[in-house]
């Protein structure tokens, strides 16, 4: 299985962190679950994907941090090892970050 995670920090709080970046999962066109406090799992919509891909499943935590910061963790997998996988996850993964710096700037 191929995996990838990135972290970063942003200047809102917990709450205003997890709704923000379940919107921008949402927008684009992920399906997204409220798992636990500050955490959400996500998949890939299969329906937009071509046949030979996977779907890519993602965790995200949102951990709370001083001063009204949050730090966003994302966690990335999907199934397979090879090139291919690897590729989608680094262009993925990055993608997902600009989106929710977008939802929260």
């Amino acid at each position: 299985m191929a995996s990838r995670s990135l972290s970063f920090e942003l200047e809102s709080p917990m709450g205003q962190s997890v709704a923000r970046c379940r919107k921008a999962l949402q927008g684009l066109g992920w399906e997204v679950s409220l798992a636990a406090n500050g955490r959400l799992v996500g998949y890939e919509d299969q329906v937009r994907l071509r046949c030979m891909e996977g779907p890519i499943q993602l965790e995200v935590q949102v951990l709370e941090r001083p001063r009204d910061r949050s730090e966003i963790v994302l966690e990335a997998s999907m199934t397979g090892r090879g090139p291919i996988q690897s590729k989608r996850l680094r262009e993925r993964i990055p993608a997902l970050e600009r989106a929710i710096r977008r939802e929260i700037g």
